[in-house]
């Protein structure tokens, strides 16, 4: 067995960064942290990997977009639609994908994981395309494509709470899915009337 020399005081004088590291003051590299006790009561340990996953992050990524969308969309609805109740559920609709997002980047954050702050390019023309129609044409092909990205956000949402491993992640996605379930069916109710 090798024993390592004992520093002298000389030595250190002349090494301050030796100092540093021996006091404790600079983090060693090879210095590991003690794990806390597993246990019931220690959030620490839970059924999950507390690591995020590259599926999770990509979901994360994902539906970062789609919650952008889904918001601009609201705001274009509120502004052009006709009729009152569907002016209505577009507010609600940018509201409640402002909290979704708002949600998503603080969880983004404590991850450190980024997450785009715009919708697709195709997400942005397909909105376009509908600016130019009177409020009459408006309401029910802003419909018909709301419904078609309610149902791609809720098939992302739905495969995230079945795949994710991480257990915030998975938290989080589950609240969205439900929130955006509700909503889903308010608009079924609005294309139906």
């Amino acid at each position: 067995m090798t024993r390592l020399p004992i520093p002298r005081p000389a030595l250190l004088a002349r090494r301050p960064l030796l100092q540093l590291m021996l006091a404790g003051a600079l983090p060693m590299p090879w210095a590991r942290s003690a794990e806390p006790e597993r246990g019931e009561g220690n959030p620490a340990y839970s059924s999950r990997d507390p690591r995020l996953s590259d599926s999770d992050r990509v979901f994360m990524r994902s539906v970062s977009g789609l919650l952008i969308r889904m918001r601009q969309a609201g705001e274009m609805g509120r502004e052009q639609a006709r009729q009152a109740k569907l002016r209505h559920f577009s507010q609600k609709l940018s509201r409640q994908s402002d909290a979704l997002f708002t949600g998503l980047r603080r969880l983004s954050e404590q991850t450190r994981t980024p997450v785009p702050l715009d919708m697709s390019d195709q997400a942005a023309q397909q909105l376009r395309a509908l600016e130019p129609r009177r409020k009459e044409a408006f309401d029910a092909p802003f419909m018909a494509l709301l419904a078609d990205w309610m149902a791609e956000e809720l098939n992302v949402l739905g495969d995230a709470t079945e795949r994710s491993e991480n257990e915030r992640v998975l938290q989080w996605a589950r609240d969205a899915l439900r929130t955006r379930l509700a909503l889903s069916r308010e608009l079924e109710r609005l294309r139906k009337a």
